[in-house]
């Protein structure tokens, strides 16, 4: 692997931040389907409510779609991208600041964060997502 650095390494590393942006985004919305349209069949997660794994598309569109039951309010700014392409996979670490309000409690995390994608047919999907907040 090597780092994006060079012109087309770069637009794609672009497109990799992109899409994480998206994931938070439609995340802060409580976009059950904004966040599913951006992961693979196979996709993996770490759920921070449950503190479990989630594996499959279906698996982690049940997980957001519960936690939007219990948590609201939520703000995530993402920073400190960096990442790696190659061929038809590609791996972006950042950190994510975020708050939320979680059973009438105010949370704030902050966490390194790693979304591993691959390219299938033309398109970029997330198949891990894993972030866990620091104590």
């Amino acid at each position: 692997m090597r780092e994006s650095t060079d012109g087309e390494d770069k637009t794609m590393s672009e497109e990799l931040e992109s899409i994480v942006q998206e994931l938070f985004n439609a995340v802060d919305k409580l976009d059950v389907p904004g966040v599913a349209a951006l992961v693979a069949d196979d996709a993996q997660m770490v759920d921070e409510v449950s503190r479990k794994w989630t594996r499959g598309k279906s698996n982690v569109e049940d997980a957001f779609a519960s936690a939007t039951g219990v948590v609201s309010n939520i703000n995530s700014k993402v920073s400190e991208f960096h990442t790696v392409v190659t061929g038809d996979s590609g791996i972006v670490t950042c950190v994510l600041n975020q708050t939320y309000t979680f059973e009438g409690h105010e949370v704030v995390i902050y966490a390194p964060t790693t979304v591993v994608f691959s390219k299938s047919q033309g398109t970029w999907k997330i198949s891990l997502l894993h972030s866990v907040p620091l104590s």
